[in-house]
């Protein structure tokens, strides 16, 4: 941190009031409610939903998301992905001079101040959405993703849908069948027979 962010940080930990743009306390409890982002992380490190199935299923249960509006897979990664969520204080997450419209600032530049007030959701699971997070294969191609799951057979010497579903980082088998029609179409990709 250079010293301009580690002297906004300084004064941001110090100040009981709120400055203009940079709530000194910030509100855990709003929207969404504690619960929601609670069931939000659950779906999403236990029952390994997709950003996308969250969505939905918050939709289709007619929850409320921020500002009211629908849930996009972009709004449950920012829930997910935010650490105020696990008690930090976060600031200079945007950027607004004078007649010039708000910018959002690069995560880098944010000032956190951790352990700030008691977290909605505890270290390890926040800690463990971030590795599933930083692990997604919607960037990866079909031969990233192919490798990955060979490199998984080499050191397991087999392969099983919990087997794949278990492996952090590694495809799951839902993302296997959008993308090559299913588990067992994979396997003949990597030149792996089930049982052989």
């Amino acid at each position: 941190m250079n010293l301009k962010l580690l002297l906004i940080s300084q004064a941001l930990a110090s100040a009981s009031g709120a400055a203009h743009g940079c709530p000194s306390a910030p509100q855990p409890r709003s929207v969404p409610l504690v619960e929601q982002v609670r069931d939000i992380f659950r779906l999403f490190t236990i029952e390994k939903l997709s950003l996308k199935e969250i969505a939905r299923d918050l939709n289709r249960r007619g929850i409320p998301s921020p500002h009211n509006a629908q849930w996009t897979h972009s709004v449950v990664r920012t829930i997910i992905s935010h650490p105020k969520y696990v008690g930090c204080n976060v600031f200079n997450q945007t950027t607004n001079r004078l007649g010039a419209p708000t910018v959002a600032r690069p995560k880098e530049e944010w000032v956190i101040i951790p352990a700030a007030y008691e977290g909605i959701v505890d270290p390890k699971t926040f800690a463990r959405a971030q590795e599933i997070l930083n692990s997604l294969t919607i960037r990866k191609t079909n031969e990233q993703v192919l490798r990955e799951l060979r490199s998984l057979l080499d050191s397991k010497g087999k392969l099983t849908p919990k087997i794949i579903d278990s492996t952090p980082g590694i495809a799951c088998t839902r993302t296997l069948w959008r993308r090559f029609g299913g588990a067992r179409q994979a396997y003949q990709l990597i030149g792996y027979k089930r049982g052989g």
